[in-house]
């Protein structure tokens, strides 16, 4: 009570410190009852956020030319045979495999991401694959066998691609040292650890071009030699839908689970030769430890 009292007694003392006499009775009025408050101003919706512009075609690509080599490997095989990589900005990838006449096969693969078409030029068949959300298409020059899933794809390996070797290793090495002389020529050596095993490049030329790439992991090592390395203007069609073909369409339409599953799974036990993705950049396994 003592609180409360304090309090009444101060507005008290207000009221009569602004008034010189005791004010007049009034009448009392009615009391009306409050007004209901405005709504709260309605705030402008953000204008949708545009997608970003789509960037236009690089001007130039890198194509090369490399060969596979290991004491594993017999001279002649189809593993030994020489494949074709095309590459252009970040989103532009081919890859041109060598006639597998064992298997009626000639494997081209065509990334334009999101799109990618896997095609076979002997059977003139092929697949249209999309990958939503994807910008970027990956070389990997060693693929290991043990890259079963997604987060296997983030083994450092994996970084090493072919176009772009010479931005790894002078990021990971630094600066190179004297290598030795190939056809004549003297060469830059870079040399790059990574847990058990051992990347190095040959380099030379001016300007500067890769000549040979090396693995060595376990008892195992592998080279790829570079017959060619060289920049062209960019050609649209290389990575473009492939004509000629007949090409399976991803399914558009929203099937019933049970049978979208049965799709899925008679496509999975499908044998034919346009459903096998060509092998153009896994080298075989290592022995003891095994080896886009």
């Amino acid at each position: 009570m003592r609180a409360i009292s304090a309090v009444l007694a101060c507005l008290l003392v207000l009221l009569c410190s602004q008034c010189t006499s005791p004010p007049p009775k009034q009448e009392q009025k009615p009391v009306q009852q409050a007004e209901t408050p405005a709504p709260p101003p309605e705030v402008p919706a953000k204008p949708a956020v545009k997608p970003p512009a789509p960037q236009p075609p690089p001007k130039t690509m890198t194509k090369l030319v490399v060969r596979l080599e290991s004491s594993e490997m017999k001279l002649g095989s189809y593993a030994a045979q020489p494949r074709t990589f095309y590459r252009a900005g970040t989103g532009y990838c081919r890859v041109e495999e060598a006639d597998d006449p064992d298997n009626d096969r000639r494997g081209v693969v065509i990334m334009n991401e999101p799109h990618v078409w896997l095609v076979n030029l002997v059977t003139g068949q092929g697949r249209h694959l999309v990958s939503p959300g994807s910008t970027r298409c990956r070389l990997p020059i060693f693929t290991l066998d043990d890259v079963k899933s997604a987060p296997d794809l983030r083994q450092p390996l994996l970084d090493l691609e072919f176009g772009r070797e010479l931005q790894y290793f002078k990021k990971k090495a630094g600066e190179p040292q004297a290598g030795p002389v190939l056809q004549g020529k003297p060469t830059n050596s870079y040399t790059v650890k990574l847990g058990d095993a051992e990347l190095l490049l040959y380099s030379g030329g001016t300007p500067e071009v890769p000549l040979v790439v090396i693995l060595k992991k376990g008892a195992g090592q592998y080279t790829y030699a570079y017959d060619s390395y060289t920049q062209l203007p960019f050609d649209a069609k290389l990575f473009s839908k492939p004509e000629g073909m007949k090409i399976r369409e991803p399914i558009k339409t929203k099937q019933k689970p049970g049978k979208a599953k049965k799709e899925k799974s008679a496509g999975s036990e499908s044998k034919d030769s346009d459903n096998k993705k060509p092998d153009a950049q896994k080298p075989p396994a290592a022995k003891p430890e095994t080896q886009s």
